[in-house]
């Protein structure tokens, strides 16, 4: 990747998490902060440490990071794949893929079925770039 992607920042996750919450129901609050954190730096961590990595491996990361934290009382699997769509949006791509793919693909993901690396050619499969 030749320059650095815009990552999220935590308090970019509460409000993703929040648009969940009033979206489709479920407990607000937070259970594990630090745990959070930990989820959130993840992709930075793997920008800095993998040099081959992708914007759709770092969004895959994302989803899988705050899915598994299981750092909210509620809407973990839910907040994990909506900042992964929100990193790739920020980072100049729309993702167009069915609700019910992305649906059972982050479910295979946190039961440990698929790799992240599933997750990451689902996203790469549905990504169009946003022109400027």
């Amino acid at each position: 990747m030749d320059t650095a992607p815009v990552f999220l920042s935590e308090d970019a996750i509460h409000e993703l998490h929040e648009e969940q919450i009033v979206q489709f129901g479920g407990t607000r609050g937070i259970r594990d902060p630090d745990g959070l954190s930990a989820a959130i730096s993840s992709p930075l961590h793997t920008f800095c440490y993998q040099p081959a990595v992708t914007l759709f491996d770092l969004a895959a990361d994302y989803a899988f990071h705050i899915s598994m934290s299981q750092a909210f009382l509620d809407g973990n699997k839910r907040t994990g794949l909506h900042a992964a769509l929100t990193f790739l949006g920020v980072n100049g791509f729309d993702v167009e893929i069915d609700e019910q793919a992305l649906y059972e693909s982050i479910m295979r993901l946190h039961k440990g079925s698929d790799q992240r690396a599933a997750l990451a050619a689902t996203l790469r499969a549905g990504a169009n770039i946003v022109p400027d």
